[in-house]
């Protein structure tokens, strides 16, 4: 039961996640065509294009974002770099 739960869960997320209007998501996807039909005429594909690499940038950074704060989360990057103790003046 426990299982189902947890596969419901993610489906849910992933299809919400799915449908956000980034452009290189579904989501997005649905936003360019309603954006078409209330300027009444089909974008170019070089508007298109530019459009969904805008969105690719977007979902790059955000995944970039996330995965930094997850690794600095664990400590990752503690255990990488670690902070060397603080200089104190020597006694003459």
């Amino acid at each position: 039961m426990a299982l189902a739960g947890l596969m419901v869960m993610l489906s849910l997320n992933l299809g919400l996640l799915n449908l956000m209007p980034i452009p290189m998501l579904d989501g997005g996807h649905i936003l360019i065509m309603a954006l078409e039909g209330i300027a009444r005429r089909d974008f170019s594909m070089k508007v298109k294009e530019k459009v969904l690499l805008a969105g690719f940038v977007v979902l790059m950074m955000l995944m970039v974002t996330v995965f930094y704060n997850d690794l600095s989360r664990i400590g990752v990057f503690d255990r990488l770099m670690p902070r060397s103790a603080p200089q104190t003046a020597s006694p003459k």
